[in-house]
């Protein structure tokens, strides 16, 4: 979901594919939201109740942060460098949406008084917690309690926890010089198993899919139009059939970083909306369930989300993700001296 300025003016389709993937989930979670559940949506139909839409996008992006934040770190290993850049890319435009909804958007639609809302913890708690990441807060007082998925606010953002921990994982992994083709293939091999085994839950199923883009990256493996084919024909038989997770984060890697490099680029002028699409996209489509009441289904709560959900994203992008971005420079230089560039393994492809 996330990757610095420089990472984007690379000639690639890692902006076009986090975009698709966070329209994806703002798609899947009409169906959610309208509804109260996931039984009519497409994808969930059809795959035997492996899978969603929604599914399918945060598995794409942990794919393409796998890739991303690993070429990040070979570029520059440095820590106080790569967790200046990661925050920088997540908590600014975090911060704004969790005010926006908190501050305007919920005594606006909130059952509670003005008074008793901005003086209950949990107000507080839903920003400051969710801020902080790993402090995941779903609701805020008196915010859709009758709606068919009650109160939940800003669903998407559990996922934040794990990509945080995901860069934890590749900075421990380059300060102690395992960030190397062997180390990685071996988590990654015994993340695929215990996938398999359904073991471990999100940490290890979301972790198979950072790890594979990471292997993507660190052995160069290449990209052939025909080995992509063959990896979506699979991926969509494991849908329909069965064994989607470990065909995600295997077929899956390889057709994800085989659409970013090895199709054509195709520029986005009007900025990297992905991320704003994700945070915003949850509140603003229970805020339209809410107001549309019994005329909520998926397809007006998509069509009266959407523009509003891009308007929002743009905003975000234009007025706080790049300029806050833009301070890397200058902030960097407040930094302690870098050491000296450490090989530790094949230069990044992208």
């Amino acid at each position: 979901m996330a990757s610095s300025m420089q990472e984007r003016r690379v000639a690639n389709n890692f902006d076009l594919i986090r975009l698709a993937a966070a329209l994806g989930v703002l798609f899947s979670h009409a169906f959610q939201l309208s509804e109260g559940n996931y039984r009519s949506e497409p994808v969930w139909q059809i795959g035997a109740h492996q899978t969603t839409i929604g599914r399918l996008a945060v598995i794409v992006f942990f794919i393409v942060s796998g890739y991303l934040i690993t070429a990040s770190f070979q570029r520059r290993p440095d820590a106080a460098r790569f967790c200046l850049a990661r925050a920088l890319r997540l908590l600014p435009g975090l911060a704004a949406m969790l005010l926006l909804v908190a501050l305007l958007a919920g005594p606006a639609l909130s059952t509670v008084g003005l008074r008793d809302y901005l003086a209950d913890p949990q107000t507080h708690r839903f920003v400051v917690g969710n801020l902080l990441v790993f402090g995941y807060q779903e609701w805020l007082p008196g915010l859709f309690a009758a709606n068919p998925l009650p109160r939940v606010v800003a669903g998407s953002l559990w996922t934040l926890a794990y990509e945080a921990g995901c860069y934890g994982a590749v900075l421990a992994l380059g300060l102690a010089g395992l960030l190397r083709r062997g180390p990685v293939l071996a988590l990654y091999l015994g993340l695929l198993v215990a996938n398999k085994l359904w073991l471990g839950g999100e940490w290890v199923q979301l972790g198979s899919f950072f790890a594979g883009g990471a292997v993507m990256q660190l052995w160069a493996v290449p990209l052939r139009a025909g080995v992509a084919w063959g990896c979506a024909a699979l991926l969509a038989a494991s849908v329909a059939i069965t064994g989607f997770p470990v065909a995600a984060a295997t077929a899956g890697v390889y057709l994800v970083i085989y659409l970013a490099l090895a199709t054509r680029p195709v520029a986005l002028r009007f900025g990297d909306l992905s991320y704003g699409t994700y945070i915003y996209g949850f509140p603003v489509q229970q805020a339209a369930t809410m107001l549309l009441g019994a005329a909520a289904s998926w397809w007006s709560n998509f069509l009266v989300s959407l523009p509003v959900v891009l308007a929002l994203a743009w905003m975000s992008w234009h007025w706080v993700e790049a300029p806050a971005l833009a301070l890397r420079p200058w902030l960097e230089r407040r930094l302690p001296p870098a050491p000296g560039r450490v090989a530790l393994g094949k230069p990044p492809a992208a």
